[in-house]
């Protein structure tokens, strides 16, 4: 699917076979209360999956949300910043180079991210290495007294 997929009105969405696959080029938008048999999301360049504040995504089978590298990532969002939205993964999880910003992981298993993953706040149930929330060290930085990296 490469548009947004909105639901409004209180509507709810269940999808009970199959793969909702996020497979557009550029930004999308989940809202509305949706239960998924799996969902997948990449990403080859930069961009960002919103969910709606405070709405649940519940994913009964695989949840797959992967970018590339660091710098080639995917994010999820609140549509309203600062404001979490709600996952809820059930069964399997694939998750890398991933920038997670609002969730709820409301699952009693917290998310693992820890490969090329940033914490970019406000995220609970979630565990993303501490050093990647803040800094990303580089090659050829240098500090004074000659330290390099």
């Amino acid at each position: 699917m490469e548009d947004d997929l909105l639901s409004s009105n209180g509507s709810t969405l269940n999808q009970t076979t199959g793969t909702l696959t996020l497979d557009g080029t550029s930004d999308q938008t989940i809202t509305g209360t949706s239960t998924f048999a799996n969902l997948t999301a990449n990403a080859a360049t930069p961009r960002t999956i919103t969910f709606g504040a405070g709405q649940t995504t519940t994913i009964t089978g695989t949840t797959t949300l992967t970018g590339t590298d660091f710098d080639n990532y995917l994010a999820i969002v609140s549509n309203i910043p600062g404001t979490q939205f709600k996952i809820d993964p059930q069964g399997g999880r694939i998750v890398s180079a991933l920038r997670v910003m609002d969730s709820n992981n409301i699952n009693v298993s917290e998310i693992i991210c820890d490969d090329n993953c940033l914490n970019s706040g406000n995220n609970t149930n979630w565990d993303i290495p501490r050093l990647r929330e803040k800094y990303r060290l580089q090659g050829g930085v240098r500090f004074n007294g000659g330290i390099r990296f």
